[in-house]
């Protein structure tokens, strides 16, 4: 189980970059010792149940036959097709989140991902949180689970920064703070500096009493939000806040794009971006970090 999900040009074709050459050498080495071995991956947010084109990730297929260098066959019905594969080669399943059930971690169509499988290598740290089938679903059922190189390094990046005692700091963003929250609860007490985000500032600002209009928040975890925020303080560590906002009324009107003060924002307008000023805040924190732990697509 890999983290495939790559972006596209304005052309449609796929970006190449860190996301997937990160993940070559452990497939590579697996080929090496003549395993037969299945790629298995999500693109994007598709309709359950609904194969959309973009989403695809049928032309992934040729782009790795060329990083491998060695056919990769593609497996548009995974997994209701019966597949073999051969000791050393390799194939590619279609986007698991064309499949109903991927979501709510169906325990069923998990023995289905499974069948035929040996072992599953868990190499997609970036949505192991998700209780997705192809991810809680396989790693609970399966019969030997190994971690990938990759995974195993960023579990270890946090360990070490867990142990940091002078001036760290944490930049978190992404839109959920309820995937974050353990994470941040066991660092609170080991940084000086928090710096928030996306929608998890969104989340923390509204459970402080701030008013952010259209924008995304996570009602359910407000009593959660105010609670980090109050322990924060009890430990002494400053959480960096917007203080100023990009917002707009829609994504596809440019025109409404506008940077405004956290309390200036209108009731249609959602926040999109932290301000400039907000940058310089966070800048200023970082200039004086030992070490820094950086979380979501922020910045």
């Amino acid at each position: 189980r890999v983290d495939f999900n790559l972006p596209r040009d304005k052309a449609g074709n796929l970006v190449v970059g860190d996301r997937l050459t990160t993940m070559l050498p452990v497939i590579k080495q697996l080929l090496a010792k003549r395993c037969a071995v299945l790629i298995v991956s999500h693109m994007g947010r598709p309709r359950e149940g609904v194969v959309e084109s973009q989403y695809s990730l049928a032309d992934l297929a040729s782009v790795l036959s060329k990083q491998l260098d060695q056919p990769v066959s593609f497996l548009s019905s995974w997994p209701y097709q019966r597949t073999y594969l051969a000791p050393a080669t390799v194939a590619l399943a279609e986007n698991t989140r064309f499949l109903v059930g991927e979501s709510s971690n169906d325990s069923a169509l998990a023995h289905r991902m499974l069948e035929g499988v040996t072992a599953v290598v868990m190499e997609a740290f970036a949505c192991s949180h998700r209780s997705h089938a192809s991810t809680v679903g396989i790693a609970t059922h399966a019969s030997r689970v190994i971690l990938g190189p990759e995974h195993i390094s960023e579990v270890m990046a946090i360990e070490r920064f867990k142990q940091y005692k002078d001036r760290a700091v944490a930049v978190v963003g992404g839109k959920k703070i309820v995937t974050k929250m353990s994470l941040i609860q066991q660092m609170v007490a080991k940084m000086d500096y928090l710096c928030v985000g996306g929608g998890v500032a969104n989340t923390l600002l509204h459970a402080l009493g701030y008013n952010l209009g259209n924008s995304f928040v996570e009602f359910s975890q407000l009593e959660a939000a105010k609670s980090l925020y109050d322990q924060a303080m009890q430990e002494g560590v400053e959480i960096v806040l917007p203080e100023d906002v990009v917002v707009c009324e829609s994504f596809e009107d440019a025109n409404s794009v506008r940077t405004v003060a956290i309390a200036d924002i209108a009731p249609h307008e959602k926040v999109v971006d932290v301000g400039p000023d907000t940058v310089q805040r966070f800048k200023e924190k970082l200039n004086h970090a030992q070490s820094a732990y950086w979380n979501g697509p922020l910045g």
